[in-house]
């Protein structure tokens, strides 16, 4: 898949939900990786992330919010992130 302008809209422990702007191509129930770059203040934190989509909420033709059921991470960049946030 081409690089895709993602917003962050929410995080819980196991689910990502992000606003994804200029194409989803993908399914409900379709497995999904994909890294992601938070970037907050001056801080950049890039995470790769693999689940499930969960929900594909569309507002226009290429455009919309995505619920990824989350795999367990092991990493801690996300937690920090989620502390800069």
């Amino acid at each position: 898949m081409k690089d895709v302008e993602c917003h962050f809209e929410s995080f819980c422990a196991d689910q990502i939900i992000l606003d994804i702007r200029g194409g989803i191509n993908f399914n409900d129930n379709d497995p999904l990786s994909l890294i992601v770059k938070f970037i907050y203040d001056k801080c950049k934190v890039e995470i790769e992330l693999d689940g499930l989509v969960k929900n594909i909420e569309m507002y226009n033709a290429n455009s919309g919010y995505v619920t990824l059921d989350l795999n367990e991470l092991s990493d801690g960049k996300l937690d920090y992130f989620i502390s800069l946030y």
